[in-house]
C-alpha cells in the first residue's frame, strides 16, 4: 500500500515539474558587451516565440574590465 502511494506521489511531482518547465524556456549567455549578448541570446528564441524577460548583471574583472552575464526569458 505504501509502495502504490510513494510512486503515485512522485508521478505526481514528475508531472508537474515537466508542465512548469514547458511554458517558460531561458537561455543565459556572458560577453564583453551588453548589447551583444542579448543580441546573441535573442538568436536562440525560437520563432513565434515571446520575449518576456531579459535581465544583465556585470561581472568584474582582474584587469579593471567588465563582462555582462545576460538571461532572457521566453513563452
Amino acid at each position: 500500500m505504501a509502495m502504490k502511494v510513494l510512486i503515485g506521489l512522485l508521478a505526481g511531482l514528475l508531472l508537474f515539474s515537466n508542465g512548469a518547465r514547458a511554458s517558460t524556456q531561458s537561455a543565459t549567455g556572458s560577453g564583453v558587451s551588453k548589447e551583444v549578448t542579448l543580441n546573441n541570446l535573442r538568436s536562440r528564441v525560437p520563432r513565434g516565440a515571446t520575449v518576456t524577460d531579459t535581465n544583465c548583471i556585470t561581472i568584474g574583472t582582474g584587469d579593471f574590465s567588465y563582462r555582462y552575464r545576460c538571461t532572457i526569458k521566453w513563452e
